[in-house]
């Protein structure tokens, strides 16, 4: 009875088209019933989805999809990655991102901490050690992993991973609870000048737009990338695939453009 309430209520709001391709439909329709996110203690939230984009990221023959949401609790990444098998199975990838910068939380979100299923670790030095050590971990919790220390927690959901450490605010901090992701307001996926013969994945922040090169997926679903940010060209409203392929933004004018190197 929960989940069929949930199921009706899941509903997106988002400046993307409301229609659902098949594929982001696939993916929305295996979280409803068969992979719920950020479950803890049995207690189901309302999936706030606000965005989607696909395309085959890494140029494997599969299609990845991106969902982006809103999420109840301060360490989950708001963009999830699912890929669709050859046989139309979805694999929810392992390690989600949370562009932008590390804010200062406010008490919107929910902390596992506070029901006895977290911890925090400091790190380890040599850091492709501490590294490891973290993928480790995160096959059976949810693993965040920053400069200085390891959070992880356990949900009752898939097991995750988010690499948080290109991320320099906070650089005395060795635990979480102060600490919580920005919000991306809208995903895409299309060309970049600078990166050619690539699909890029750009996320839209309040102070600029980030853009991951994301080159390979390892069959555990971890990412190798790269990631670039750049600034949010003035009076943006909207983050959107051009015609011609090309990632761009349109203006509160109406006039769209590319975005620039």
């Amino acid at each position: 009875m929960i989940k069929q309430i949930l199921l009706s209520t899941c509903l997106l709001t988002s400046a993307q088209e409301p229609t659902q391709p098949k594929e982001v439909a696939a993916v929305l329709g295996h979280i409803l019933k068969s992979q719920y996110l950020e479950v803890y203690n049995d207690q189901l939230y309302r999936i706030r989805v606000r965005g989607w984009a696909y395309c085959d990221i890494d140029g494997d023959g599969l299609v990845e999809v991106f969902i982006l949401i809103d999420p109840h609790y301060h360490q989950s990444g708001p963009i999830q990655i699912y890929r669709i098998q050859k046989n139309g199975s979805i694999q929810r990838l392992r390690e989600s991102l949370a562009p932008g910068r590390l804010i200062a939380r406010d008490d919107q979100r929910l902390d596992p901490h506070t029901m006895g299923l977290a911890f925090d670790i400091n790190a380890v030095k040599p850091e492709s050690k501490y590294m490891d050590f973290a993928k480790r971990l995160s096959d059976k919790t949810h693993v965040v992993v920053y400069k200085n220390f390891i959070h992880s927690d356990q949900p009752k959901d898939e097991p995750g991973y988010l690499d948080m450490t290109s991320r320099d605010e906070f650089p005395s901090q060795n635990k979480c609870e102060l600490i919580q992701f920005s919000q991306p307001e809208a995903i895409e996926v299309g060309d970049y000048s600078k990166i050619p013969g690539a699909k890029v994945l750009a996320a839209m922040m309040k102070d600029g737009i980030v853009l991951y090169h994301i080159r390979k997926i390892s069959p555990e679903g971890f990412l190798e990338k790269s990631i670039t940010t750049i600034p949010r060209p003035k009076d943006s409203k909207f983050l959107l695939c051009l015609p011609n392929g090309q990632l761009g933004v349109e203006l509160s004018n109406g006039q769209q453009i590319a975005l620039a190197p």
